[in-house]
C-alpha cells in the first residue's frame, strides 16, 4: 500500500524537474525503474547504485530530489542507507520512495522512522510509480 510519512517541506529543488536516484541491486529492474522514470516528463535518472556505500556517495555528489530504494542491495541495506543519510546532512531532505518484494510492516516502520517518505510493495504497486513522480513534479 503506498503510504505518505514524514510530512516535512523539501528543499527547493523538488519543484519541477525530478533528479532521480536509483538504488536497486537487480539490473533487470534497475532498468525498468530507468525506463519508468524516463516516461515521466520533467524526470530524469542522475545516478545508479547498487550498494549502500555507493549509493550514500551518489546522494551527497549529485544531490537527487527523489530516491528509488530497495531495501536488499548488493551489499549493505536500505535501511543502512537511510541511516546513513539521515545525519549526513540535516539540510537535504529529498524524497524516498521504497520499493521491496519484502512490505512487512516491521520493515515499513523501520524505514519511515528512518525517513522514508513512501513506502510501496514492487510486486504489487510498481504501476503506481509513474503517476507519484508525476505528482513530485508539481510540489
Amino acid at each position: 500500500m503506498q503510504k505518505k510519512f514524514n510530512i516535512q517541506p523539501h528543499n527547493a529543488q523538488t519543484t519541477g524537474m525530478l533528479r532521480v536516484a536509483i538504488v536497486e541491486d537487480s539490473l533487470n529492474i534497475s532498468h525498468r525503474l530507468k525506463d519508468l522514470v524516463e516516461a515521466v516528463p520533467c524526470a530524469s535518472v542522475v545516478g545508479q547504485a547498487t550498494t549502500e556505500v555507493s549509493a550514500v556517495k551518489l546522494c551527497r555528489l549529485d544531490n537527487p530530489n527523489v530516491i528509488l530504494l530497495d531495501m536488499q542491495l548488493e551489499s549493505g541495506t536500505g535501511l543502512g542507507f537511510l541511516r546513513a543519510m539521515r545525519y549526513s546532512n540535516a539540510n537535504y531532505k529529498p524524497h524516498i520512495i521504497v520499493l521491496t518484494n519484502y512490505p512487512c510492516p516491521l520493515m515499513e516502520r523501520a524505514a519511515v522512522v528512518l525517513g522514508a517518505d513512501y513506502f510501496m510493495d514492487k510486486s504489487r504497486e510498481f504501476h503506481k510509480l509513474v503517476p507519484l513522480l508525476t505528482r513530485l513534479t508539481h510540489t
